[in-house]
């Protein structure tokens, strides 16, 4: 199902001069700041730090020479892996039970958590500031049987 949804969305943005990328691997949230006691400064985990430099290189090769300072949009569609109850065992190990064919991804993650990360990592690159994005659509889905997670993007420029 989501291979299909990506195949919507490139053909969707090929004629409207949309930017597309994919990021290979499990979509990661953007973690809240932690602060150290002892040092008395604050960090971002590791997770979201390479999780953002992730997005941030499959964007790279996509990015205009110069950030927009203009209206910006973003989608962005975030496959996550299923849980292991979602899939029968014995004879019929890694087939999806039929009662969580059609379940909706609700999972640990905030999936607008998930869109700050990517916001953040574009931050820079794309445009100016993420206020700068003014549409925004994100999208969390289980990933089909027999494949990988992964996140698809694509940003548009207001004229």
């Amino acid at each position: 199902m989501t291979d299909a949804i990506t195949e919507i969305y490139e053909e969707q943005q090929r004629d409207s001069g949309t930017i597309t990328f994919r990021v290979e691997g499990q979509p990661v949230p953007l973690a809240r700041p932690r602060f150290n006691r002892y040092t008395k400064s604050v960090f971002t985990p590791t997770e979201s730090q390479q999780a953002k430099e992730a997005v941030r290189a499959a964007a790279t090769p996509y990015a205009p020479a110069e950030p927009t300072t203009g209206q910006v949009g973003v989608n962005a569609l975030f496959t996550m892996r299923r849980p292991k109850d979602h899939y029968r065992t014995g004879k019929n190990a890694g087939k999806i039970k039929e009662r969580y064919i059609d379940v909706p991804c609700f999972g640990k993650s905030d999936t607008d958590n998930h869109g700050k990360l990517v916001l953040d990592a574009l931050n820079g690159l794309y445009y100016v500031d993420d206020r700068q994005v003014t549409d925004i659509m994100f999208i969390k889905r289980y990933v089909g049987e027999g494949e990988e997670p992964y996140t698809f993007c694509s940003v548009w420029f207001a004229e």
